[in-house]
Formats: structure tokens, C-alpha cells, sequence
């Protein structure tokens, strides 16, 4: 549903997730601030503000990158974004196939290489396909995808700002 977190000098200062299903917009900035308190920091000490651009929920998205624009708008602090299935490539730091639900028999899917490069981009592809992948099937630990063998899953990664922050320093 949604996290904040803050690195500084390559380790985890502080970090928060939003318990409650569909509070992100309620709940997303009151956790912000308190990331922020954790680490005894301010907005005018942050470097940059990391965002995921999906893919992902539609909702998620849209409130995550309007919260982070505003909050690098006003502190005047560059935003970056990262793409959710790049983070996940980037956690299992091998060669794989990063995969998120979409529904309707489709996952969203991109192909990783050697060094973690993009060799597809980010694409719709069909379920019934992800059998003849040829390297490891990654996703989210939440993600439930309807119709898919789970033994086809080498892994499911944690998905939130933490593995974010890490991927972004």
C-alpha cells in the first residue's frame, strides 16, 4: 500500500510502511514526516527524492508521484524515478524476468541481463508464456497473480521504499 524511507551514507535511517489497505493518500504523508523525525532530519537536508513510476496500482502510482513532485517542488530537491520492476532486478542482482500482475490472464514483464541491464522493456505479456522463460521468474511478495504455477517463481522480494532507497544511493 505504501512506505517511506531515508538513506544517508549508503545505510537505512529510517523507514515506514502504511499498514492499512487503500490509506495511501490518507496516510502517506503523516509517514513521511515521521521517516523524516526518525532520522532527525528535515526536507531542506534531503538529496534527492526517489519515486517508483510503476508499473503498478494506477491509485499507488499517481498519489506516490504527486506527493514526491510536491514535496521536491517545494524543497526544491531534484525527484527521481525508478521503475518497480527494475528494483526488484536490482534486489536479486542476477539475470531475470521481473514480473507484476495486470489481470486478465497478463503480467507486466521485463527481461534483465548480466549487469542488470533492461534487455525488454516493460511490456503486457501473457501468463500462459511464462513457462518457456529461460532465466529466474522474480515478483513482488504481494503480488497475487491469478493463474500462474508458483514454481515458476524462483523468488518473491519484498517491494517497498527500503529496497527502493537502497537501489537509488
Amino acid at each position: 500500500s505504501g512506505s517511506a524511507a531515508i538513506y544517508a551514507g549508503g545505510r537505512l535511517l529510517a523507514f515506514q510502511e502504511i499498514s492499512e489497505k487503500g490509506a495511501q493518500a490518507k496516510q502517506l504523508v503523516a509517514i513521511i514526516e515521521q521517516v523524516l523525525s526518525q532520522a532527525k532530519i528535515g526536507y531542506a537536508e534531503l538529496e534527492r527524492i526517489v519515486c517508483t513510476i510503476g508499473p503498478g496500482g494506477f491509485t499507488g502510482i499517481r498519489i506516490a508521484l504527486a506527493t514526491a513532485r510536491a514535496i521536491g517542488f517545494t524543497a526544491n530537491k531534484p525527484v527521481r524515478g525508478a521503475s518497480t520492476l527494475a528494483t526488484l532486478a536490482y534486489e536479486f542482482g542476477e539475470p531475470c524476468m521481473c514480473i507484476l500482475p495486470a489481470g486478465k490472464g497478463m503480467v507486466y514483464a521485463q527481461q534483465f541481463g548480466v549487469e542488470l541491464q533492461a534487455i525488454s522493456e516493460a511490456a503486457l505479456f501473457p501468463i500462459a508464456e511464462l513457462s518457456s522463460v529461460n532465466v529466474p521468474i522474480i515478483t513482488a511478495a504481494v503480488s497475487d497473480i491469478h493463474g500462474l504455477d508458483e514454481k515458476l517463481i524462483a523468488k518473491k522480494l519484498e517491494l517497498n521504499a527500503s529496497l527502493l532507497g537502497k537501489m537509488a544511493i
